[in-house]
């Protein structure tokens, strides 16, 4: 199975990315500039999206669905910077955690996004365009200070 979404928020899933099954369009979050998707491991039908305003960062956003992206919500007013948003991850082996790359940093939500807090264990504060997993590491690209790699048992 696989989910994509498009810039202006369309939803896509393929539940057999194999077969010439067409794309089903499942819903909509009605907020454009999406950036990535990211999809829970444990509840493949919890989704997370990010978006970004070019030049307004309050229209930078995160948002969960929990029905397979038919509907949407806003998650973590109050305690997300005001930033570029650039990529988002969903822990492996956990339902609940969620990471953020973002213009200042690495950011943490243990409670799939509601609340978020600096993710840093030595990173420096600098702009993150890539969060990605290989084997049990998670790893942080970035402008200017190079490929960040922190161990995801840490925490």
């Amino acid at each position: 199975m696989a989910y994509a979404a498009s810039s202006t928020g369309w939803i896509y899933r393929k539940d057999d990315v194999n077969s010439e099954a067409k794309w089903e369009q499942v819903g909509r979050w009605e907020v454009d500039g999406v950036r990535q998707i990211a999809v829970n491991a444990l509840h493949e039908d919890h989704l997370y999206l990010i978006s970004q305003g070019e030049l307004d960062l309050s229209q930078n956003r995160i948002a969960r669905s929990i029905n397979g992206g038919k509907s949407w919500v806003q998650v973590g007013k109050g305690s997300l910077p005001e930033s570029q948003f650039n990529s988002i991850l969903a822990h492996r082996s956990d339902g609940q955690t969620i990471f953020l790359g973002a213009w200042i940093g690495v950011f943490i939500s243990t409670d799939e996004g509601d609340t978020w807090s600096a993710f840093d264990y030595g990173l420096p504060n600098a702009q993150v365009y890539e969060i990605f997993w290989s084997e049990e590491y998670i790893y942080a690209v970035t402008h200017g200070r190079g490929l960040w790699r922190r161990w995801f048992g840490i925490f």
